[in-house]
């Protein structure tokens, strides 16, 4: 039994430092109103949901690569924002097509 506490103890260290090597991305994304929006703005939010997905994907093979710990839940969660970002950037963009189908 004493031997186990040592090696749990390493265990955890090894996992928190891979943990802190992949950090989530820290990608604040703000969808404008299509209705409103300027092409501009569009544009704008078209590049920053890009860049978000990119951020996803190197921290999902940071994970990957790292063995991280429940690494699959974490992507998930990751995957979860991105797609409802996607999803909210792709309703406002057809909103602001058809205001500016003229």
């Amino acid at each position: 039994m004493k031997i186990w506490a040592p090696l749990i103890i390493v265990a955890a260290i090894g996992v928190r430092t891979a943990a802190a090597e992949c950090s989530p991305p820290n990608v604040q994304v703000q969808i404008p109103s299509g209705a409103t929006a300027s092409r501009d703005d569009m544009v704008a939010a078209q590049k920053a949901v890009k860049a978000y997905d990119n951020a996803v994907k190197e921290y999902s093979g940071c994970l990957v690569r790292e063995a991280v710990a429940g690494s699959d839940r974490l992507e998930s969660l990751e995957v979860g924002r991105l797609k409802v970002i996607a999803t909210k950037f792709n309703t406002e963009l057809k909103i602001f097509k058809e205001k500016n189908a003229d």
